[in-house]
This record gives C-alpha cells, structure tokens and sequence, in this order.
C-alpha cells in the first residue's frame, strides 16, 4: 500500500510541476490595464492616451511593437472608449477566470502530447487592440501565443468559457513547434501580400477548431466554432461551400482568404468564418478514418493538400 501512494504522490508531484511550469510562461498585460485604470481616476484631468502608453503599451513594448502593431492616437482613442466603458466588467471577468481554464488546458493537452511540457514559449494575457481573440506570432526569434481579452470581450465568450479558445490557440502552437515549416508559412502570411495556399489555412485551422472538441468529446461544435449557429448555417450547404473551396485550394489570394475565413462587413453567400466549420469537418473525417492528431499535425504541406482535397470532394459530391 505504501508503494502505491508513493507512486501515486510521484505523479500528482508531476503534473503540479508541469502547470506550474506552464503558468511561469504566462505573461499577464491585463494587470498593467488596471493600473492604468486606477491612475486615471486618481487624476481625472490626465492625457489618458499617454497614461496607456506607459501603462499598458510600455509593459512590454516588444510585444506590442513586433506582434500586435502600432496604433495612431485616433484608433487608440477609440479603442479605450469602448474598453473603458462596456467592455471594462467582462474583460476583469474573463482575466480573473483565466489561470484556471488554463490549467484544465494545460493538463488535457501535456496528457496528449507530453512533449508539450517541454515548451519555453511565452503566453501572453493581453489587451490586443482589437487584432485577435488569439495568435500565435513570433516575437524576436520565438513563437508566442496570446490572448486578447477585450476581443473575446466584445464577441461575449459564452458565460465567460475561455477553454475553446485556449485550447485552439494552443494547438497553433504546437504545430509551431513540432511542424515549424508549416507555421512559418502561415505567420510569414500575416505580414506579405500573399498569404500561404488556402488549403494549409484550412487544414491548420480545422485542426485548431476541432481540438477542444476533441480534448472534450462532450463539448458542443458550436462552442469550438465561438459560434453556435455557424454549424447551422454551414451544413445545409456543405456540399456548396466544399466545391467553392476546392476551386481556390491553391489560392494565395487574401481577398479569397478573407472571403471565407473572416467577418465580413458586406453579407455574401458564404457565411462567415465558413471555413473553420469546412475545416473542422475534415478533420472529423480524418480522425474517423484512422488519423491521429499526432500524425496530423506533423504532415507536411503536400499530404496535407492530398486530404484536403480528397475529403472536399467527398462532402461536394454527397
């Protein structure tokens, strides 16, 4: 009995270290925000933009320089009258609700993918200016993840669940490291004018999206979409959207990029983010077919068009 609970408290020994490793690697820029929040109060006639600027964007300035952009006085103006007002409440919410939807994350993926506690990447809490509710970008030499809390703020992440989020963003991350090639790719497309073929954007998303489900086979897909009605939108026309992206699989174009992958401000006939669901349904396919995650996430770019294509074709002729 004794070398069992010694065997037992060896392991719980384990993982309390690896997410406490984990949490060593979170940097978080949301407490430099309450800062900046409690010195303008105290002074009510101060230059607020400057106050951020030391407060917030001086924090770490490399981080907002290299991975989440300059912004000019009027964009910033704009972005704190919103942040300080309806968005202030959730954002202290999902900031405060974070470490431990992270370590549920953390303890679920190192499960799957023990090399995961090898990682040295930062994780970054932050306040992205409206960019993202997530990325994974390089700063200096080394791939980051980050999480914008004022996007999933403004987008209201459903009863303040981040773990979809943390958990798809996470993902990228470890393709990052253990498929460099690709995500070199993709990140490369955030800042050219061309963006990677759409069928690598496809098969990292879809990957991405359909992680969390996968981690939480109870979890609903509309949860993993952010989305619950994207799923119904999407699957009457399956077929349709299948055949519309198998005609700009090779495309590096981003208005074909754009058109199916974001939130459009003019409504066209394919929904939005139509190819996070697309994506996530091809890789439910391929989990079905005998596909691991493991091998998934390591394919280079041309297997990985192979499947795209094969299983795009599938759902089109249907």
């Amino acid at each position: 009995m004794k070398s069992v609970s010694s065997f037992i408290t060896f392991f719980i020994c384990l993982y309390t270290a690896a997410i406490a490793q984990h949490r060593s690697m979170v940097v978080n820029l949301i407490k430099p925000y309450y800062a900046y929040q409690q010195s303008a109060l105290a002074n009510p006639n101060v230059d607020k933009l400057a106050l951020f600027r030391q407060h917030v964007l001086g924090a770490d300035s490399a981080f907002y320089q290299q991975v989440i952009g300059s912004r000019d006085s009027a964009s910033l103006a704009s972005f704190l009258t919103l942040v300080d007002g309806n968005l202030n409440g959730r954002i202290r919410r999902l900031e405060a609700a974070f470490n431990g939807q992270y370590a549920k994350a953390m303890q679920q993926i190192t499960s799957r993918f023990p090399i995961a506690r090898q990682f040295s990447n930062k994780v970054y809490v932050c306040l992205s200016l409206f960019s993202s509710n997530g990325q994974v970008r390089k700063l200096n030499t080394k791939y980051v993840v980050y999480y914008g809390l004022d996007v999933a703020a403004y987008f209201k992440a459903e009863h303040d669940d981040l773990l979809p989020l943390i958990e798809h963003e996470y993902f990228h991350l470890l393709q990052a490291n253990l498929n460099p090639a690709v995500y070199d790719q993709i990140n490369a497309s955030f800042s050219s004018a061309d963006t990677c073929p759409i069928y690598v954007h496809l098969f990292s998303e879809g990957l991405a999206t359909y992680f969390p489900k996968h981690l939480n086979p109870s979890m609903a897909l509309g949860k993993a979409l952010f989305n619950d009605s994207l799923a119904t939108q999407c699957k009457p026309i399956q077929g349709q959207l299948a055949g519309q992206l198998l005609r700009v699989i090779d495309s590096k174009d981003k208005t074909d990029l754009y058109q199916f992958f974001s939130i459009k401000s003019e409504k066209t006939t394919v929904p939005d983010r139509a190819a996070y669901y697309i994506g996530a349904e091809v890789t439910r396919r391929l989990l079905g077919k005998g596909y691991s995650y493991k091998r998934l996430l390591r394919l280079p770019p041309l297997n990985m068009r192979a499947l795209v294509h094969r299983e795009l074709r599938a759902m089109r002729d249907e």
